[in-house]
Order: structure tokens, then C-alpha cells, then sequence
């Protein structure tokens, strides 16, 4: 349900190196947010649960007043080199997903085809632009980096796993009902994650988003998920169902 792995497993050889890395990313995940759980704990214990202005500020006082100069470099270099490879990822995988499936069946003009490589650098472009802008709205809120990744990640994952449910669960649906229903999940979705900046932002929005500005980012990925699914769902039914061919001895044997 996820680009970013989808992008693993395309680049993978074969079948069982497209394993490796599937099940590789899961155990290195686990050792990754071990590590990230053991240096909270070890800042928490070396300055005796000090109290900081802003908890972002504990990790980056501590590579700046402990570290020694060499390991300062290394870690800084190594914090930059993660989120290039990040943003690299995901703006790759948004103007992946926009160029061939949005721009391409709607042109139908074929992948090879030098106008699609423009609109691809051109998507990228946009999305860089809209990651920017909504980077920027959480400028100065006090709320500490990770709950805010986890917040905007949370709300895009609601669509993906609401379209993939769909596909699993609800037959009638087609692809147009998946796209659908991601663009009004996501769309919704936005105006909760982003309620407390913009009632900030725009004071005359404050008493309608209060009270989507007080659901706690754990629930985006239900909540995502429940209007993606049921939205797909209601589009699929403007539509007759799809009828399934019955499947030839050639492609049976395939299977």
C-alpha cells in the first residue's frame, strides 16, 4: 500500500530478492526505532529528566555541548544525509504516482514519450512546492518534529490503506471509485491535520476547526481510512458492477 516500498520491491531483481527487501525493511525498521528509543532514554537519564523549552531542543544541546568535535560532524552529516534521502523518496514517489497514474491515462500519451518526462520534473516541482508550504504552517507551533511527521504521515497512509482496502474489500469498486474516494479522504483529512494552523492563521476559522483541531494524531489513519473506504464506496455505486470473465486454460495454468 505504500510507494515507498513499492519502489523496493520494482527495483529488486527477482522474486526472492524482492522478499529479502520486504522483510529486510521490517527488521531494519524495528532495530531503527530501537536505536531512536535507547538514545531518548540515555538523554532523559544524562540530564535527570531536565525539563527543556521545546523537546527538539534536547538531542541537537547534546551533540552541540557533549559531543567531540569529530563526532559533531559525523552526526550533522549523517541528520542531512537522511532527510535528503527522504525528501528525495518521497518526491519521487508523488511525482511518480501523479505522472503515471493521473497524467498519463488522461493524455494517453505512452511512458516513453518525451512530454511525460517534462510533466514528471513538473510534478516534482509541485510537490517540492506543497511540502514546502505545509512545512511552513507548522512554523513556531511549539509542537515537537516527530509528533508533527507523524501527524501529516498519518493522514496520507488513511488514504492509501482506505484505497487498498477497498480493492480487497469491495468488489464493485474500480479504479476510478479508489481515486475518488482517496481525493475526498485526503482532502477532509487536511482540514483536520492542519486545523490548529490555520485556525491560528485564520482567526475567523477558529470556532469551526476547534474541534477537529483537539483529535489526537493517532486517530488520522481511522479516520482517513473510514472516509476513503466509504466514499469509494458510495461511487461505486453510480455505476453497474464489473462482470468477471471466466478465465481461460492458457491463463488458469498460469496462475
Amino acid at each position: 500500500a505504500d510507494q515507498l516500498i513499492v519502489q523496493r520491491l520494482m527495483a529488486s531483481s527477482s522474486l526472492r530478492d524482492a522478499r529479502r527487501a520486504l522483510i529486510g525493511s521490517g527488521f531494519a525498521v524495528l532495530v531503527q526505532f530501537s536505536v531512536f528509543l535507547l538514545i531518548g532514554i540515555g538523554l532523559y537519564a544524562y540530564y535527570d529528566a531536565r525539563v527543556f523549552p521545546k523537546p527538539d531542543e534536547i538531542f541537537p544541546t547534546f551533540i552541540i555541548e557533549v559531543m567531540p568535535p569529530g563526532m559533531t560532524g559525523l552526526v550533522v552529516a549523517a541528520i542531512l544525509a537522511a532527510a535528503m534521502s527522504t525528501v528525495s523518496g518521497s518526491l519521487n514517489s508523488l511525482s511518480a504516482a501523479t505522472t503515471h497514474d493521473i497524467y498519463v491515462p488522461l493524455t494517453g500519451r505512452s511512458t516513453d514519450d518525451p512530454r511525460v518526462f517534462r510533466a514528471g520534473r513538473m510534478f516534482t516541482l509541485f510537490w517540492a512546492v506543497i511540502l514546502i508550504g505545509g512545512a511552513l504552517l507548522y512554523k513556531n507551533q511549539g509542537t515537537p518534529v516527530v509528533v508533527v511527521a507523524l501527524s501529516v504521515a498519518s493522514f496520507t497512509y488513511g488514504g492509501l490503506l482506505g484505497a487498498f482496502a477497498l480493492g480487497l474489500g469491495w468488489r464493485r469498486a474500480n479504479q476510478r471509485d479508489a481515486i475518488t474516494g482517496m481525493a475526498v479522504g485526503i482532502a477532509s483529512m487536511t482540514f483536520v491535520v492542519f486545523a490548529k494552523p490555520l485556525a491560528i492563521a485564520y482567526p475567523f476559522l477558529s470556532e469551526s476547526l476547534g474541534p477537529l483541531a483537539r483529535i489526537a494524531w493517532p486517530w488520522y489513519v481511522l479516520i482517513g481510512t473510514s472516509i476513503t473506504f466509504r466514499t469509494g464506496m458510495l461511487s461505486s455505486l453510480t455505476h453497474p458492477a464489473p462482470t468477471s470473465s471466466p478465465q481461460s486454460p492458457s491463463s488458469s495454468g498460469r496462475a
